[in-house]
């Protein structure tokens, strides 16, 4: 019903966005952080 390799490559695609949210949030340890970086997006 799928193609396995279309699968496969969205799914990588999926785990490589997940990794890097840790990574793009890291910075921000408290709200007034967060509001701060709002705007550098």
């Amino acid at each position: 019903m799928y193609d396995r390799e279309l699968l496969i490559e969205k799914l990588q695609t999926l785990l490589a966005a997940l990794r890097r949210i840790p990574r793009r949030f890291a910075s921000i340890t408290e709200p007034s952080d967060f509001y701060l970086t709002e705007g550098r997006g």
